[in-house]
């Protein structure tokens, strides 16, 4: 329990200190259950992907059993399942989250709260999978056009490629304010993130961010 805690800790810190409500982190509450619950998840994520609905769903399963209210869901493994990787709902509060980078929740939030992936041309390649992922598209203005190592300019901001599924990492992400790569970018590109100004600004809109 202490390194779940501590995991936790990291997590909604990292949440807290990147989204409007930081002049309110008391608005933000984690609630911990140490309960009993059984989720099978594979270690690839070819597998994973292909199953995220049926897992989504247990872990939604597990958290009504404890008759707790609560906003969203979150599934930690401190394992390398789904090749380390998370992903989330379109249609529950549900989300899963293997390793424990601390921008991880932040990131599967920010899809919860209608903003797109930037490592690949979510506007332009996947409208018709996340049509309310508009706020955020790749900006060649902003360093949506970079591509990452293997691909080229064509699979990014205003390019005429995509990638052959949903997952695959063809573009860094839109810069923000401090010249890094947007939380919903890459996982390649470091650790020293904050949202793109196309996502801040979209997310200080939200009733539910605000204090």
């Amino acid at each position: 329990m202490a390194s779940f805690n501590s995991v936790v800790d990291n997590q909604i810190t990292f949440l807290v200190n990147h989204i409007p409500l930081k002049t309110c982190p008391d608005k933000v509450k984690a609630i911990r259950i140490n309960s009993s619950c059984t989720v099978n998840v594979p270690s690839d994520w070819d597998t994973c992907f292909a199953d995220a609905g049926r897992i989504l769903n247990a872990i939604g399963d597990c958290a009504k059993a404890t008759g707790q209210k609560y906003d969203y869901v979150i599934g930690l493994s401190s394992v390398n399942l789904c090749a380390g990787r998370g992903f989330t709902s379109i249609t529950a509060p549900y989300i899963y989250l293997a390793g424990d980078e601390p921008r991880k929740t932040t990131h599967e939030l920010g899809h919860q709260w209608g903003l797109g992936d930037e490592y690949y041309d979510t506007c332009r390649c996947f409208s018709v999978q996340f049509p309310q992922c508009t706020h955020n598209c790749l900006d060649s203005s902003l360093g949506g056009g970079d591509p990452v190592t293997g691909y080229t300019s064509a699979y990014c901001a205003q390019g005429t490629l995509c990638p052959d599924q949903i997952g695959v990492s063809t573009c860094f992400g839109n810069k923000n304010p401090i010249n890094t790569r947007c939380i919903m970018g890459t996982d390649y590109a470091g650790t020293d993130r904050e949202f793109c100004k196309d996502c801040s600004d979209y997310l200080a809109t939200l009733s539910l961010l605000k204090c």
